[in-house]
């Protein structure tokens, strides 16, 4: 396996993300450059998002509203 070192920061050619090496360690940006979240914050993002889903769906059923027949 060929690996080639990274003179970062570097910038793909074809996505146009930026690599970047910090004291906490790698980070990728969006051509916008905006930052990439930390998939800690992904897996809290989405844990919320189950959270509010579950409560609706309960407080449909709570209603008498299936949600499956929706």
């Amino acid at each position: 396996m060929l690996l080639t070192r990274l003179n970062l920061p570097w910038i793909s050619p074809t996505l146009g993300i930026k690599f970047d090496m910090f004291e906490d360690g790698l980070a990728l940006f969006y051509p916008d450059g905006d930052r990439f979240k930390d998939p800690e914050e992904l897996f809290q993002e989405r844990n919320w998002a189950q959270q509010k889903l579950d409560q609706a769906l309960a407080k449909l059923r709570e209603l008498g509203i299936d949600p499956d027949q929706l």
